[in-house]
């Protein structure tokens, strides 16, 4: 889960978080899925391995932040999903 935006910030063009993923810090995100509140789980990941992601917001087709990651987090992951 990350922050969730502010009413003021989602708008009223709000239509959902694009989550990207990526296994080197700071490159290489791919995008792995969306959602419209602010949780995703990820299903894929492997047991030890180490991920990197990145959350952008959508505004109707348009990202609301333009090239600014919402949330950047590392996660090691020790247990299967």
């Amino acid at each position: 889960a990350w922050t969730d935006l502010s009413a003021s910030e989602k708008t009223v063009d709000f239509d959902r978080y694009r989550i990207y993923r990526s296994l080197q810090s700071g490159t290489g995100f791919a995008l792995i899925g969306t959602a419209t509140t602010a949780a995703y789980i990820d299903s894929t990941v492997v047991t030890g391995g180490t991920y990197f992601y990145r959350v952008t917001a959508i505004d109707r087709g348009a990202p609301l932040f333009p090239g600014t990651a919402l949330e950047s987090l590392r996660l090691q992951n020790s247990q299967s999903p």
